[in-house]
């Protein structure tokens, strides 16, 4: 058991050190980092191209990889938060867009398929208006939500116990469910 830790913590400088990361994510069959110079790396389980790695044959990787960027051109940049769902990865660009890649079960990557991406792919530009100025996610295993700038929250994925929001108990695979308003959350019943 202590050589296989050794060998972990000896694998984590390959990728960034102590110092460059600024977010991590880990469990779900992966791990997940974003550094200070806002790329992302992995490792672990690539499930559908979970990795993010233009691959989605290669089963697993033991050692940090660079997530590649869309259209596997250069690597994905500029990202200023990140979110690992169950069997796909979530970023959110300092532009303020957010990008998905892996197994897309139940439209977790939020492009309106239910097709896998082994590459960054842009969510919500199907919604009117297209998803922008996200700020923040949130959400877990095979949905995502995400915080505009303005407020509001939007959410897609697997809703079938009602986890995006937006009042229903369905998948969301046709896209991003849109402004999904907490005007207040109701208080426990009081016993009588």
């Amino acid at each position: 058991m202590k050589a296989v830790a050794i060998l972990f913590c000896s694998l984590i400088p390959l990728a960034a050190s102590a110092a460059d990361v600024i977010s991590i994510w880990g469990g779900a069959r992966g791990t997940l980092v974003l550094k200070s110079d806002g790329t992302v790396w992995t490792w672990g389980a690539n499930i559908g191209g979970k990795l993010g790695i233009g691959d989605s044959n290669t089963n697993r990787v033991l050692i940090p990889v660079e997530v590649h960027g869309p259209g596997n051109v250069d690597y994905l940049h500029s990202v200023s938060a990140i979110m690992g769902g169950e069997v796909h990865n979530v970023a959110v660009k300092s532009d303020g867009t957010v990008w998905t890649w892996g197994f897309n079960f139940q439209g977790g990557l939020g492009d309106g398929t239910t097709n896998d991406s082994a590459l960054p792919i842009q969510a919500g530009l199907l919604s009117v208006p297209p998803l922008t100025n996200v700020v923040s996610l949130g959400g877990r295993t095979y949905f995502n939500l995400a915080v505009k700038t303005d407020g509001t929250i939007w959410g897609w994925g697997m809703g079938t116990s009602g986890q995006i929001g937006n009042g229903g108990n369905s998948i969301s695979a046709n896209g991003i469910n849109g402004n999904i308003r907490i005007s207040r959350m109701s208080s426990a019943p009081s016993a009588s």
